[in-house]
């Protein structure tokens, strides 16, 4: 059987908040998780139960807004095939599980908190993808994403997701923050952060 799931963006007029946007299709967890940019022009939201080609592989997909017909088009759908490195061919990964996008738009941070590395203490390390804008918009492709990994088993790397602009070292303009409400084999929450630099 199949499946649906819808997003929504609410606009604010005076007092009363009004349905903007509303997409509903097919893909199983569309909504999971959802960030905008500062200005509302891009939306990102992850889809990590997504069935293709095996079981919750997982992706995201872009919604850019068009100001001449006053609403979001999907400008990229991305899905994620063979991430994994054991041979499950990116099954069941949960890729989309979090996502952060940068406030003016140009870069998307993708949490896959299932991802495996070959051996047994590479279960469920989790990763995230950096995806940096290859033009001026997401409508035809992006960079070669790069990837932060977990550094132990069980650890659900990339469980939470957060981008922010850096006003202390401008060489290195984005800051991000990711967390996990696990570690192995303490079973104590973490954040990390890291620089981005994108020169």
């Amino acid at each position: 059987s199949s499946s649906s799931a819808a997003s929504d963006v609410y606009k604010r007029q005076n007092l009363l908040w009004n349905n903007n946007f509303s997409v509903t299709n097919s893909h199983e967890s569309l909504g999971w998780s959802v960030d905008v940019s500062y200005d509302g022009s891009i939306i990102a939201t992850g889809i990590p139960y997504i069935h293709s080609n095996g079981n919750d592989m997982g992706g995201f997909i872009v919604y850019t807004y068009n100001s001449e017909l006053s609403t979001y088009e999907e400008t990229l759908m991305e899905l994620t095939y063979k991430t994994s490195t054991n041979g499950n061919n990116g099954q069941n990964q949960k890729d989309g599980y979090s996502i952060a996008i940068s406030a003016d738009g140009t870069t998307i941070l993708l949490g896959c908190v299932e991802w495996d590395l070959a051996g047994s203490n590479g279960v469920n390390r989790g990763r995230t993808t950096v995806y940096y804008q290859a033009n001026a918009d997401w409508s035809s492709s992006y960079t070669i994403p790069t990837y932060i990994y977990g550094k132990d088993k069980n650890t659900y790397f990339s469980e939470h997701l957060m981008i922010a602009k850096s006003t202390i070292d401008h060489s290195n303009p984005y800051i991000t923050f990711i967390g996990s409400s696990t570690r192995f084999p303490s079973n104590r929450g973490f954040v990390e952060v890291f620089h981005l630099n994108l020169n």
